[in-house]
């Protein structure tokens, strides 16, 4: 009896602090959860009104060009804000929590899950505005912010599986980059933003040269649900792990 209950303990300790980090970093609500929401809201507010002035004044534009709406980037901003919620929270509570005996991985495990419940949260947002969006052929003016970039032809749920994918990539870059900061400060996250931008420069560069990206956007609008969430768990799964590989030697004090 002593010996299964020396077992199980630690796995109950575990799975208490990991519920301890998400409820710390849920602890102001709003910044985390609210904000966003009247933000995105307010972008969609703001596009439909600038939609609706340059109707105004170009009242042909429908029927001169019936696309000129479907092209909008307003639903990408979350992704670079939860990029730095995860930044911030990384470099807020990370030493804190350590501190209160929390364990680098059940610190990585529980900002994690608070991460996945952001994002969980986000897409169900993203999947209201999405079934008002198509409902009203694009608000009324085939103007498409959920279902942009020439994606209101594609299924509703693959539209938020790319979007779940863009938050899920943006916060554990946003996680990998506040662990960066905590090992390195400033110096580190400077020489890591160069060699990611590098990286980034050097693909560009190679999908121009091989004229490869008719073919990536393909790849990305033909994948099957499977193939999407396979990458978009790699995906976050790398940037975890490298996370976990940086956090292991993040000195607790400055």
């Amino acid at each position: 009896m002593t010996a299964v209950e020396t077992a199980v303990a630690p796995t109950g300790l575990g799975r208490s602090r990991i519920g301890a980090v998400v409820r710390m970093h849920l602890s102001t609500p709003f910044m985390a959860l609210g904000l966003p929401m009247l933000i995105t809201l307010a972008v969609l507010t703001l596009n439909y009104l600038i939609w609706q002035l340059i109707l105004l004044a170009n009242p042909t534009l429908p029927q001169a060009d019936p696309d000129a709406f479907i092209y909008n980037g307003g639903a990408v901003w979350i992704a670079f804000y939860l990029l730095s919620i995860a930044i911030q929270t990384m470099n807020a509570t990370f030493r804190y929590a350590l501190g209160m005996s929390v364990t680098r991985r059940d610190y990585l495990l529980g900002t994690g899950a608070f991460m996945l419940i952001l994002s969980v949260v986000f897409v169900a947002l993203y999947a209201v505005l999405g079934v008002i969006e198509r409902a009203t052929d694009g608000w009324g003016v085939n103007g498409w912010m959920i279902s942009g970039f020439g994606m209101m032809d594609l299924p509703l749920w693959k539209v938020l599986l790319i979007w779940m994918g863009a938050m899920l990539i943006g916060m554990g870059l946003g996680v990998f980059y506040g662990a960066v900061f905590v090992q390195w400060r400033t110096t580190g996250v400077l020489i890591t933003s160069i060699l990611i931008a590098g990286a980034i420069l050097a693909g560009v560069w190679v999908l121009t040269e091989t004229q490869g990206w008719a073919d990536l956007i393909e790849l990305v609008v033909t994948a099957t649900a499977w193939e999407t969430a396979i990458a978009i768990v790699a995906a976050t799964g790398l940037a975890f792990g490298v996370t976990y590989l940086l956090m292991r030697r993040a000195p607790v004090r400055e």
